[in-house]
């Protein structure tokens, strides 16, 4: 089981495309990415995200995805 990150085409970031760009994916400290998931590019992810965060398994470039606090 795995996770594949930066998949897809290029799409500026929708929350700060300044900060994530050129491809890059962000999983911050202690966050968790369920398993057989697809995230693509541009995406920032933080906190401990279900399966539900990610429609038919995929994360959309240019996401951002927080968790904090819930």
């Amino acid at each position: 089981e795995y996770v594949e990150l930066g998949v897809g085409n290029e799409v500026p970031n929708k929350t700060n495309p300044e900060i994530y760009n050129n491809g890059l994916v962000t999983v911050a400290e202690n966050s968790v990415v369920p398993c057989n998931m697809r995230v693509g590019k541009n995406v920032c992810i933080i906190g401990k995200t279900p399966p539900d965060d990610y429609p038919n398994s995929y994360l959309a470039s240019g996401e951002t995805l927080i968790k904090v606090g819930e």
